[in-house]
């Protein structure tokens, strides 16, 4: 039990490290480098000859240079492009439709076989799922909707799905919520805020990690229910379940700044 638990906490840590670090530093590496804001990556390139040209002025410009990222992070709508991710996409029609933009097969497979396993199934055949994702886009557009998407990835008609392997995760009417990410995306400027653990003969009860005001809240991810237009924090999603201790450890307190505040900020 005590190897199981630490396996845990591993599995959860390279999860937020990657979540809040990796995949945002790489999408937005991949944006500039293949040219889909003409305009940035020229930017950036026009930046970068000039310090490789005058490198002494490499370190009075990093001010000036991080002022110009937090401007364009504040965008919301240049955000959400900016730090798209297939492995942090929210699994709802806005991460269908953001995924189709980039054309590709390969992003759409990995997203795919996420959207698959929070909705209680399991991927057997992994080129099967590649073929089928050459369906669902098109030059840039989704050819579904996600309503069809579900409806056809629960029809029985794929057999390299196997189902009932988890459960999704319900609101309290018996709705299936929709994963919306760690926060890179997202859908409004106002932010979220967490409902609490849900009861079924009472009310809820307030959510562990204190998310009682609306905010970015980035590293958490949440669950939406469009239906009943609520939102739970994944620890609440899963019925109070705490997470492991090496999450829940305040590395402000160690003269470190957490990099989910940074970006409440930024944002």
């Amino acid at each position: 039990q005590d190897i199981k638990d630490f396996y845990g906490v591993c599995v959860d840590f390279k999860g937020l490290v990657f979540n809040s670090l990796v995949a945002p530093a790489r999408a937005v590496f991949l944006f500039v480098i293949s040219w889909r804001e003409f305009s940035l990556s020229m930017l950036v390139l026009g930046y970068w000859c000039f310090v490789c040209l005058l490198p002494f002025f490499w370190l009075p410009s990093l001010p000036l240079a991080l002022a110009f990222w937090v401007a364009v992070l504040r965008r919301r709508a240049f955000s959400n492009r900016l730090l798209l991710h297939e492995a942090l996409a929210p699994l709802s029609p806005e991460g269908l439709a953001m995924l189709s933009e980039w054309n590709s097969s390969r992003k759409m497979s990995v997203w795919l076989r996420r959207l698959i396993k929070d909705r209680g199934g399991w991927v057997i055949r992994s080129e099967e799922l590649e073929k089928f994702a050459q369906t669902v886009h098109k030059d840039g557009q989704p050819l579904l909707c996600f309503a069809t998407l579900i409806a056809e990835l629960n029809s029985g008609k794929h057999r390299w799905i196997t189902w009932n392997a988890g459960l999704p995760k319900r609101c309290q009417k018996g709705h299936v919520m929709e994963y919306m990410g760690s926060g890179a995306f997202r859908p409004d400027d106002e932010g979220w805020r967490c409902a609490g653990i849900y009861t079924w003969r009472s009310e809820n009860r307030p959510c562990p990690r204190g998310i009682r005001k609306g905010g970015l809240h980035f590293g958490v991810p949440h669950y939406r229910c469009s239906l009943c237009d609520i939102t739970f924090c994944g620890t609440c999603a899963m019925g109070g379940r705490k997470s492991n201790f090496l999450l829940e450890v305040p590395i402000s307190k160690f003269g470190l700044i957490a990099f989910e505040r940074v970006m409440e900020v930024v944002h």
